[in-house]
């Protein structure tokens, strides 16, 4: 015991100062890696994201010039509604007649 009716350290009840130090230094090292490899991921996941749904936009503009082109070589007049009667759409051949 000291003056102050504190225990001294003594063997392993205590790490020293350094040591203590080390191990926050290790783990503060541990930490920056898991957040690198986590922005990576993150990163990667992201730009693939990113590329799907580039794709899908592609595939719905094909999809919708590959319904106009329908639309467009029917001979007979064809008018395209949406739910409230609005003209979405018409032919050329619409137009003639």
């Amino acid at each position: 015991m000291t003056d102050s009716g504190k225990k001294k350290p003594n063997g392993g009840e205590h790490q020293k100062p350094h040591a203590l130090t080390d191990d926050i230094e290790n783990s503060l090292e541990k930490v920056e890696t898991l957040k690198r490899e986590l922005e990576k991921a993150v990163t990667h996941h992201t730009e693939e994201l990113e590329r799907t749904r580039k794709e899908l936009l592609q595939m719905v503009d094909d999809a919708r010039k590959y319904a106009e082109n329908i639309v467009n070589t029917v001979r007979h007049p064809l008018l395209v509604l949406d739910s409230e009667m609005h003209v979405l759409s018409t032919n050329n051949a619409f137009y003639k007649y």
